[in-house]
């Protein structure tokens, strides 16, 4: 079911209980699709799903959720897995800019049939679900077709197509295509997850650039002041910074900003203003639209939201 609502900025199609268009399978909870045009504060609050994995395509933009104990920045391109029960979040519960898939499947049950699967044939799957390693990795390039083609078919559904029974096989090849190259994806991620360090830059010199940054965020010249800290050239330094990190160093400056800004916004004695020149922005403009951008809150009503 299509929805735009301008009052969020948000185009989705959505097929689930929250909608009341029913999903062409058992298995499938909840199966969407969303354009966020700009960053909805509150829209991500802490929330899980008894009973079903999650599963989240970015497909354009860039995000920052939590999952446990962990923050990931995903970007198009990059999946989003969660357990049956476990506790995620978007950053101070805001949801940026992005396009997106997500989908709430059902585990494998111990007997019976599953995606049209009979025990023997969907059990290997079911124990490759178990096993990923949540939370964050690449899709393949099957994922974004496999998404399409299981939308679509809901959406033809819906459209009173006359044989839904077609539709349910269709949409039973494109879950079952989903699965297994987000199993695929995760060996790949598996065969090629980099070391904490490479041959060129230690990981102690990595946690040195991090120091150096979060003790330098007032200093606009911090970002070329790493070049001290390594014989590598600025580009070669930034991109293994980025392989390790999963943020450029600028990117990751931007971030320890936001994050030292919200503990002073914390104080009600410091005006944002202050905050702003504080923290090394050109601007108090420039500090609110890093900040809203990141978080998708202004400044100030991060201030009233986080003394309420």
């Amino acid at each position: 079911m299509y929805m735009s609502d301008p009052r969020v900025h948000t185009d989705r199609t959505v097929f689930g209980p929250e909608t009341g268009a029913a999903t062409l399978l058992a298995e499938i909870g909840t199966l969407g699709w969303s354009r966020f045009r700009q960053a909805e504060p509150l829209h991500l609050s802490p929330h899980l799903h008894d009973g079903f994995y999650e599963i989240c395509l970015i497909v354009d933009g860039e995000v920052e959720w939590s999952a446990g104990e962990n923050d990931y920045v995903l970007r198009g391109g990059d999946l989003f897995v969660t357990r049956p029960g476990e506790l995620h979040q978007g950053l101070d519960k805001a949801m940026q800019p992005c396009v997106l898939y997500w989908l709430l499947l059902a585990p494998c049950p111990i007997e019976g049939r599953w995606l049209g699967l009979q025990a023997d044939q969907y059990l290997p799957l079911a124990d490759s679900l178990g096993s990923l390693p949540f939370h964050k990795w690449r899709a393949n390039d099957s994922i974004e077709p496999a998404f399409r083609n299981l939308l679509r078919e809901h959406v033809e559904a819906s459209a009173a197509r006359p044989d839904e029974s077609i539709a349910r096989l269709a949409a039973q090849v494109a879950l079952q295509a989903l699965i297994i190259g987000l199993i695929r994806s995760a060996e790949n991620l598996v065969e090629r997850q980099p070391t904490a360090a490479t041959p060129e830059i230690a990981g102690s010199q990595i946690e040195n650039i991090k120091d150096n940054v979060r003790a330098t965020l007032g200093d606009s010249r911090a970002v070329g002041k790493v070049l001290g800290l390594s014989p590598l050239t600025f580009e070669r330094l930034n991109r293994h910074f980025t392989t390790v990190v999963g943020l450029s160093i600028a990117d990751f400056r931007a971030r320890e900003r936001v994050r030292a800004a919200k503990a002073l916004l914390r104080q009600n004695g410091v005006s944002i203003t202050a905050i702003a020149a504080d923290l090394g922005f050109s601007s108090s403009q420039h500090f609110a639209t890093t900040f809203r951008r990141l978080t998708g809150l202004t400044p100030s009503a991060y201030r009233t939201g986080a003394s309420d």
